[in-house]
């Protein structure tokens, strides 16, 4: 593939999402995940696939 006019990313604040991997013991539903905080503050999980865990 070649992009002859490549353009900015200047939405990178959008597109990255802020997450820590977190690891649990002795929890067998989830033994880890990814805890992750949106651009309003709120706080959620997803699993190793990227699917949110409710």
């Amino acid at each position: 593939m070649v992009v002859k006019e490549p353009e900015t990313i200047i939405n990178t604040g959008q597109i990255v999402e802020n997450c820590s991997l977190i690891i649990t013991i002795g929890n067998d539903d989830a033994p880890d995940y990814y805890s992750c905080e949106s651009s309003d503050g709120s706080t959620y999980r997803k699993d190793r696939d990227g699917n949110i865990i409710k």
